[in-house]
């Protein structure tokens, strides 16, 4: 009968103590991002909105919601590949370049190169000059 009243009550005081304790209020959530009034809409998916504080953000709907990130002032086009390379072969151009499934190899005419392409031969035809005679004698 003891056993029987112990067990009766243990559970009962545990189940009493859990009672007063304060229950933690949920946080409260941050306001959904949304895109302002008077951003001014890039594409499809993409708006530009500027502060009051003179920043500016970057609205992108993705599938996963919207997102907001700031625009960095100092984006710069991205300078020509470093590990392609390319060979002259007349009117044609040679190019390599390494990638995670082997070399990926081209060829163009010399008349149909685009930006990067024409980066990429300007810079191969700067390392492949011969030196300046004047400057080779002064050192």
């Amino acid at each position: 009968m003891k056993k029987t009243i112990i067990a009766l009550i243990i559970p009962l005081g545990l189940a009493l103590g859990e009672a007063k304790q304060p229950v933690a209020k949920p946080k409260a959530t941050p306001p959904p991002t949304t895109v302002p009034a008077d951003a001014k809409q890039i594409d499809v998916a993409t708006w530009r909105h500027v502060d009051k504080d003179g920043k500016t953000w970057i609205y992108r709907r993705t599938p996963f919601g919207l997102l907001r990130f700031e625009e960095k002032e100092t984006q710069s086009e991205p300078g020509p590949d470093e590990f392609t390379t390319v060979r002259e072969e007349g009117e044609t151009l040679h190019f390599e370049k390494p990638s995670p499934f082997g070399k990926l190899r081209w060829s163009k005419k010399k008349s149909d190169l685009t930006g990067e392409e024409q980066a990429v031969w300007r810079r191969t035809q700067e390392k492949t000059k011969p030196a300046d005679p004047k400057n080779a004698q002064e050192r």
